[in-house]
């Protein structure tokens, strides 16, 4: 859980949390890669990687500001989820609720694989503009469930994509 900038989570193997396994909430030019992350959680509403922000602001290196956009984020060669994971959103990399405007830009989602637990509904939702998710799979050989479509009511129009996938 947190936020800042210039971030690296490498090569981490991160079990089951009580809420979210890895929130951050405000992201500027970071990487999340080569990390095994499940999504277990006490209430089966978490996620094995939430990736929010605090608002549509430019980030500062002084941090006088909380309401930040996460900008320039790299999310690449994870393994996320897990078979005995109770959550129905395994990566979301959106707004945390349908009335926080927080904003998400310049993000690459690529060659991640997905493992589905029994209440699985997605397993990747994006949220923002500039996204670009390719290569990532499910490793039972299933179809990708990816949404551009989460917790999007509170954003301007210029905020809600392009969105591409290869």
């Amino acid at each position: 859980y947190g936020m800042g900038s210039r971030m690296a989570l490498l090569g981490n193997d991160m079990g089951y949390a009580n809420q979210h396994t890895v929130r951050i909430f405000r992201m500027h030019k970071g990487v999340i890669a080569h990390n095994a992350l499940r999504g277990r959680s006490s209430d089966g509403i978490r996620h094995a990687l939430k990736l929010h922000s605090g608002g549509l602001g430019s980030y500062t290196d002084s941090y006088n500001s909380s309401a930040w956009a996460s900008r320039q984020l790299v999310i690449a060669n994870n393994l996320f989820g897990d078979a005995q994971d109770n959550n129905q959103w395994t990566v979301a990399v959106t707004p945390q609720n349908g009335v926080s405007a927080e904003g998400l830009e310049d993000v690459i989602v690529e060659n991640n694989r997905f493992v589905r637990g029994s209440r699985t509904t997605s397993d990747l939702v994006l949220t923002g503009r500039r996204m670009v998710y390719r290569g990532n799979v499910r490793v039972d050989g299933g179809s990708l469930g990816a949404s551009t479509n989460g917790h999007a009511d509170a954003l301007p129009a210029d905020w809600r994509g392009p969105y591409y996938s290869q």
